[in-house]
């Protein structure tokens, strides 16, 4: 469950269950908790959100986020 936003649909696409701001005007906890009942209830999303965490892990690990960061790095100091 994340926060709807244009960064989280770039990180996970379609393989999140998003809470929209627009279900916050009627309480942010209602709006967790029933996007939280989603989860439970529509096993086919839940299923492909699983299938997918790996991939999208493995693009977050300290290792390839020190990589892109001295690739940067390396990159400025060049010009």
């Amino acid at each position: 469950v994340v926060a709807e936003s244009e960064l989280n649909h770039e990180i996970y696409g379609q393989n999140a269950f998003f809470v929209s701001p627009e279900r916050w005007r009627t309480g942010l906890e209602n709006s967790i908790a029933s996007t939280v009942e989603d989860c439970l209830v529509n096993t086919t999303k839940r299923q492909q959100v699983l299938q997918s965490a790996t991939e999208i892990l493995s693009k977050y690990t300290w290792s390839a986020h020190t990589d892109r960061f001295f690739k940067l790095m390396r990159e400025i100091t060049q010009k």
